[in-house]
């Protein structure tokens, strides 16, 4: 998921949001790796 939206991104598109994160984030570690890794305003 946080390929696909760096990958996004890098193409120059700027308004890029993720959808139902709750099916990719289950742990805490998985939501620190994704808030590190990804723009607050994407979810």
């Amino acid at each position: 998921m946080v390929l696909a939206y760096q990958t996004v991104r890098a193409t120059g598109l700027t308004k890029v949001r993720l959808g139902n994160v709750e099916v990719f984030v289950r742990t805490e570690k998985d939501r620190k790796y994704l808030m590190a890794h990804v723009d607050r305003s994407a979810y």
